[in-house]
């Protein structure tokens, strides 16, 4: 019952997600949105690499404020990777519907 379940959610959202690109952002020029957002999500990043840069600076020292600078870093170029795998994917998808 719950594979039913799941796989009627699961296509009930696919149809959701074509209907939004195909209707709802296609007019608005969807590649524009795109990387409207993908540049965005960069400059939070780099804004992110750059504080974890500036914690890591001013930590003298202290272990805990070292280990959480690097975190930062390390989580902000994480989010850098999967926004940009997430847009090669959305990119790629948007070209075979089209």
């Amino acid at each position: 019952m719950k594979i039913f379940l799941i796989s009627l959610w699961v296509a009930g959202s696919s149809a959701l997600i074509y209907l939004l690109i195909s209707q709802v952002l296609e007019p608005f020029g969807l590649d524009a949105v795109i990387n409207v957002l993908l540049f965005i999500i960069g400059a939070i990043a780099v804004v992110m690499i750059v504080i974890g840069g500036l914690r890591y600076v001013t930590s003298n020292g202290d272990s805990k404020a070292v280990a959480a600078a690097k975190e930062t870093v390390i989580y902000s170029v994480i989010g850098l990777t999967i926004a940009l795998i997430s847009y090669a994917i959305v990119n790629f998808v948007l070209t075979e519907i089209r």
